[in-house]
């Protein structure tokens, strides 16, 4: 599926904008796939980081 300019970008920034308002603790990132010149494909992730406190020393 090719996105059009205007698509690509309104879902782009519209998901990061839900990930800013969630205030979450963690990472985010986008995977865009292009072929010729135009993206086809748009791969999001996210990775959440929990803090274990374990007889008063904290891991990771």
């Amino acid at each position: 599926m090719k996105y059009s300019k205007e698509s690509f970008t309104d879902e782009l920034v519209s998901w990061i904008l839900e990930k800013i308002e969630q205030k979450q603790f963690g990472t985010f990132g986008v995977e865009i796939t292009m072929h010729e010149g135009m993206p086809v494909s748009i791969t999001k992730t996210e990775r959440n980081t929990f803090k274990r406190i374990s007889g008063g020393i904290e891991t990771k």
